[in-house]
Parts: C-alpha cells; sequence; structure tokens
C-alpha cells in the first residue's frame, strides 16, 4: 500500500525528468552574514485536517496583520490528496503565514500546479523573479503531510531552508526585526497568530549577534551552520569549525551539504 501511495503522489505531481538530488552542495560564499535574502480539483473535506469542524471552511480565513493577502487552500488541497488517510495536514494558518512574509519579501506567489522543471517532490509556493529560484514544501511520500521541510529549488539543486514552516517563519521574524524592517510589527503579529515565541527588540540587545542568536534561539538552519563553520576557520580556530560541522550534521542528518561542508572543513583543517 505505501508504494501504491508513492507511486500515485509522483502522478499527480508529474514528471520533471532526471530526479534532482535532495541536497545540493552549496560553496562557503553562498553563506550570507545576513541569513536568507528571500528573501487541482478540490476533495472531499474532512474536519481536524487543517479545517475546521463544520467540514470545509479552512482554518486560516485570510491574513489581517499588514501582510500580503495570498491563496493557500489549493495547496492544502493536494497536500490533502496525497496523505495518507487518518493523516493530519500542516497549520493553513502556518503556511498562510509563511507565504505572506515570503511575498513581503519580495517573491511572486505560485499554485501547487506550477511545477515544470521542479523536483517531483515539491510543491511550489513562491518564486524570485530575479534569480528564477523556487520555494517550496518537500512532501515525501512516507512522512506525514506535518512534517514538511522548506526548501529552494535553484536550477537542479535543492537546499534545504528550514526544517520546518514554522521554524522558518519565525527566523524571517527575527530577521526583519533585528534589521528594523518597516514590515518588522506586520510579520511579528501575524508571527504570533501560529503560535511563534518573539518579543520585538530580542534579538538586537542579544550579545549573540543575529546569526547565532537565530542558531540557539530558533533552530538549526544549514546555511548558518556553514557560516558559521566558516566564520571559525576565519579567525583560526579549526577544532571549533569542526565541531560546528559535526554538530551540523546531526543536526540535520538527512541533507548532504552538512556533511560536504564538514569533509571540506576536514581536508582545509
Amino acid at each position: 500500500e505505501s508504494m501504491l501511495r508513492s507511486i500515485a503522489f509522483l502522478g499527480i505531481l508529474g514528471s520533471c525528468g532526471a530526479f534532482v538530488p535532495l541536497a545540493g552542495s552549496p560553496s562557503p560564499s553562498t553563506f550570507s552574514a545576513n541569513g536568507l535574502t528571500c528573501p487541482v480539483h478540490r476533495p472531499l473535506l474532512r474536519s481536524g485536517r487543517g479545517l475546521d469542524a463544520k467540514g470545509g471552511r479552512p482554518l486560516a480565513g485570510g491574513l489581517r496583520m499588514g501582510l500580503p493577502s495570498v491563496e493557500v487552500q489549493p495547496t492544502m488541497d493536494l497536500l490533502e490528496k496525497v496523505s495518507a488517510v487518518g493523516d493530519d495536514l500542516p497549520d493553513a494558518k502556518e503556511l498562510e503565514v509563511l507565504l505572506g512574509l515570503l511575498v513581503m519579501r519580495g517573491e511572486a506567489a505560485l499554485g501547487p500546479s506550477k511545477r515544470e522543471g521542479l523536483h517531483p517532490l515539491v510543491l511550489p509556493l513562491s518564486k524570485d523573479s530575479k534569480t528564477g529560484d523556487v520555494t517550496g514544501l518537500l512532501k515525501m511520500p512516507l512522512k506525514p503531510a506535518t512534517d514538511l521541510p522548506v526548501v529552494r529549488q535553484s536550477g537542479k539543486s535543492l537546499v534545504l531552508l528550514s526544517p520546518s514552516m514554522k521554524q522558518l517563519i519565525k527566523r524571517i521574524v527575527v530577521e526583519e526585526d533585528f534589521n528594523g524592517s518597516d514590515n518588522a510589527k506586520d510579520a511579528l503579529a501575524a508571527a504570533k497568530g501560529c503560535g511563534v515565541d518573539y518579543t520585538a527588540g530580542e534579538a538586537k540587545v542579544s550579545p549573540l549577534g543575529l546569526e547565532k542568536f537565530i542558531l540557539v534561539k530558533v533552530g538549526p538552519f544549514a546555511d548558518l551552520y556553514g557560516w558559521l563553520a566558516a566564520d571559525w576557520m576565519g579567525k583560526g580556530k579549526q577544532e571549533e569549525a569542526l565541531i560546528t560541522c559535526a554538530r551540523a550534521a546531526g543536526l540535520i542528518p538527512e541533507w548532504g551539504a552538512q556533511h560536504w561542508v564538514h569533509s571540506k572543513t576536514i581536508t582545509e583543517a
């Protein structure tokens, strides 16, 4: 049954030619000290899966916190279709807030059918009009829809942005607040609406600095661990760099980029 579901999932999402590797190998030059720069037909609806108990109305009824208005129901519908019976769906409000934040940062929202050239397991959310990079959700056939890493596809490379939607929401909010963005207040209000715990100004007054604050207070991010390892190496602290790489590989074991950075750092050390 699991195999049939996997086949059905790939059939629904379509084919994009060659199977793109799950982990790109970014060069150290791509590690930005500023973090992220990003800055269907409807199935029968069931309650308890991102919908209200009356059977059909999305829990996320539209952003009212100053973020751009976005539509996530087609993506929720597709996740409903490809998920196992009884599986929970991700929180529709989290998805709406994340997409609203991506659009706020200048990306264009994409529907789940805009999949030409994408990895067969990626559900697109938004596209960077300058680079063409697509941000989306990685839906593994044998994992529940509540376990959806956020990824970015650039050409044939797929890079992990965040292990979860909520973790990326919090990171974006922290960055906007730290940088004094005009959108920071709206972003924080929307994030609090889906359970993100952060106080305005918290990162700014922290002695950790932005990148380390995010790693300590928000969660693991592949690009920031790569930046931190490179920073340690630049200061001549090889032991600290190797410890950082080993920790990153342990926290994000399924993605080859962390192991590549680790092996490269060992070679340089």
